[in-house]
């Protein structure tokens, strides 16, 4: 994207590849501060906005933050510079810095955090365990002159409509005859009032997404050279690939339990991590970034020999102990802090020209000695 950036085009372009719908419920992500036309010349990005990271984006002029966990997630009273978090709020306003927050539907979304997390450990044939969203599927036929036909299956797939996996423009298209008589009143595109017409058509057929099908309906229309349009919608069964936080792949060669721990700490950089339960030899592998304890059973069905996760509690590791399972605990920082240059090089392709930078120094809060 060439010209003037503005918040909103960030917004645009976030709601595109990491869907507010993939937020949990108790979440909180978006445009958290700031206005949305504001330009945007210099991004900042970080994984928490802490005083280090709002200090370091003053200092290289940036006029938009970008983090993975929310910078405003409890609700507030009162904003004062006595608090923490209150006191950055009005620092960012004086400086004015908008700030967009991409939580948990960065954390499921396709090229997000944990198919990030998949292939950094180098993970072959990924994919999701247990769909955390699908998105409901729609078949929608239309019925067109040919004359018109292939402009409106053009239309159509521009709008939305025609993906299945990673194929795009798929449709369907048959030839049959269409009946029609212009009442009082009509101004039909062909025929006569009150006169029996048949007229050769195609049927053109396709699937699109719930939230694609207003797009898909409204190039229809655009298009269609008749005045009234026939088309059927028809909700279908099937799911789509869907999302999901949990990512399952396979390590090109099978590791032991020891040499996996190196593989991981080599791969993610990191100095340690902890290790949970045993296994002799690893092959499948399951990822989960951040916290896991709630979706133990994820792992339980997966067949997977090892989960590589972010955080997990001491009675939730005993279980895994007990139940015979083998976790890789590589910390909250080091599952998601290589999120950020991946959204380095997507800010970067999409908005030509844009300086982005990330908070390289930014550290784990947690120090072992």
């Amino acid at each position: 994207m060439k010209g003037k950036n503005y918040v909103k085009d960030f917004v645009e372009l976030f709601e595109g590849l990491y869907p507010s719908k993939l937020s949990e419920n108790w979440d909180n992500t978006g445009l958290l501060l700031g206005s949305s036309e504001k330009e945007v010349n210099r991004v900042f990005l970080c994984l928490d906005v802490t005083p280090g990271a709002i200090e370091e984006a003053k200092k290289i002029g940036a006029d938009l933050i970008i983090s993975h966990h929310p910078f405003i997630f409890k609700a507030l009273k009162k904003i004062v510079d006595t608090d923490t978090k209150q006191k950055a709020i009005i620092e960012l306003i004086k400086a004015d810095i908008s700030v967009i927050s991409l939580h948990t539907n960065l954390d499921a979304a396709k090229g997000g955090v944990n198919e990030v997390l998949a292939r950094t450990l180098g993970l072959l044939n990924i994919e999701n365990v247990k769909g955390h969203h699908f998105d409901k599927i729609y078949k929608v036929c239309v019925f067109v002159p040919d004359t018109h036909a292939e402009i409106l299956r053009e239309k159509i797939c521009e709008a939305g409509a025609g993906f299945i996996g990673n194929y795009s423009h798929c449709t369907f298209a048959s030839l049959g005859t269409g009946s029609f008589m212009p009442q009082l009143g009509a101004k039909p595109f062909n025929g006569s009032l009150g006169k029996l017409e048949l007229a050769q058509e195609i049927k053109i057929e396709t699937v699109c997404k719930e939230e694609d099908l207003k797009k898909v309906i409204a190039a229809i229309k655009m298009v269609h050279p008749y005045e009234e349009v026939a088309y059927d919608l028809y909700p279908l069964e099937i799911k789509d690939g869907g999302y999901s936080y949990a990512k399952m792949g396979e390590l090109t060669t099978e590791l032991s339990m020891e040499d996996f721990a190196k593989y991981l700490k080599k791969c993610l950089g990191l100095k340690n991590l902890r290790l949970i339960g045993k296994c002799k030899q690893i092959k499948k592998v399951v990822v989960f970034s951040g916290s896991f304890d709630a979706d133990l059973d994820i792992f339980r069905k997966s067949g997977a020999d090892a989960l590589v996760t972010g955080d997990l509690k001491y009675h939730t590791a005993l279980d895994c102990v007990e139940e015979g399972y083998f976790i890789a605990d590589c910390g909250h920082f080091g599952t998601e802090i290589i999120i950020l240059k991946e959204l380095k090089s997507v800010l970067e392709k999409h908005f030509l020209g844009l300086r982005v930078e990330a908070f390289d120094s930014q550290e784990d809060p947690f120090v072992i000695y």
